[in-house]
């Protein structure tokens, strides 16, 4: 009994992604590190979003940004955001910008300066990506990185984005 036990809450954890989506995402409203205000659901009004969360502490977060920023600027035309939000907190913003500018990242990132959203999307480990179809269902929950993340997770971009009965 306890090993069946075990390994439930071991796919459990491993497929959590999957088994909560389609809920819907809740709703987000935080700056850029210049200010500007942005909102999730205008965001979808456009097309599907990848909420990525991340510091900049965290090396599996270096090391995969500059596959996000790949994807933002090949997929940004066919309606899809990419939207990082930091969880380094509010005194980081130099630190945020010089790790942006290393990598020349372009697409948006919202500072979540209470970790307010980090906890309503129930996030407790860095990276974690959330991708949001057009209508505020949740496809896909992803955590942490390894190598190959970025194809499974360019996959599921162009499934949403080129399958789906709505593009």
């Amino acid at each position: 009994m306890i090993n069946r036990v075990l390994i439930f809450s071991i796919a459990l954890f491993i497929f959590d992604g999957e088994l909560f989506s389609q809920e819907k995402a809740r709703r987000i409203q935080l700056s850029d590190i210049a200010g500007n205000r942005y909102d999730l659901e205008r965001l979808l009004e456009k097309g599907p979003v990848l909420l990525d969360f991340w510091a900049t502490w965290c090396n599996p977060c270096k090391e995969y940004f500059p596959h996000l920023e790949r994807m933002h600027n090949k997929y940004e035309d066919n309606g899809l955001s990419i939207i990082g939000i930091n969880e380094d907190g509010p005194r980081n913003k130099r630190k945020i910008r010089s790790f942006l500018r290393s990598l020349n990242i372009s697409f948006p990132i919202l500072i979540d300066e209470t970790a307010e959203v980090m906890s309503d999307y129930g996030v407790y480990s860095l990276p974690t990506w959330f991708l949001i179809a057009k209508d505020g269902s949740i496809i896909k929950i992803h955590k942490g990185y390894i190598r190959g993340d970025e194809i499974l997770l360019e996959n599921e971009i162009r499934s949403l984005l080129f399958d789906s009965d709505d593009s």
